[in-house]
């Protein structure tokens, strides 16, 4: 492979990038494996891996408020013998105009790793920047509330 080409797992990273716009479940999780696992880094304690499910079962409620997520990549970092690659993202979260919430802006670093045939996603890893995450929560809870939807909750690992 050239310099200048890309490759199956590049391109895969992009269509996950573009599955966040416009923002339904269908569309995140179009581009994992059907075992694809989505891990917080840092953990936050007593939470686990979640599976497509739990990925699923979060967001569905949210995706009634949630108009897109623009992400701007500044820079994408591949390791071809581990099969994955670093993404140094910039995530703004928009929500319907109807709901009048100011957008959220987070910057994130996103690891992915492939399926050995690198069509999918098989796991997820997001490095959280746990200064922020108040304040997308907190936007969550109020779109939920203009909806009339109970707020979110994170999955039960009991």
């Amino acid at each position: 492979m050239s310099k200048t080409e890309k490759s199956k797992r590049w391109h895969t990273a992009q269509r996950f990038l573009k599955s966040y716009d416009p923002f339904t479940t269908e569309n995140i999780m179009s581009i994992r494996s059907p075992d694809c696992t989505f891990f917080y880094f840092p953990p936050t304690p007593g939470h686990k891996p979640w599976t497509n499910k739990m990925v699923y079962d979060f967001y569905k409620p949210l995706e009634k408020g949630m108009d897109r997520m623009d992400i701007e990549v500044y820079r994408m970092i591949e390791d071809p013998e581990q099969n994955t690659m670093d993404v140094w993202i910039t995530m703004r979260v928009h929500w319907k105009k109807e709901l009048r919430i100011e957008p959220y802006e987070g910057t994130y670093v996103w690891g992915l790793e492939f399926s050995p045939d690198q069509e999918q996603v098989s796991k997820f890893l997001e490095h959280v920047d746990r200064s922020v995450t108040p304040i997308i929560w907190q936007k969550y809870c109020e779109g939920q509330k203009l909806l009339g939807g109970p707020p979110p909750t994170l999955p039960s690992f009991d």
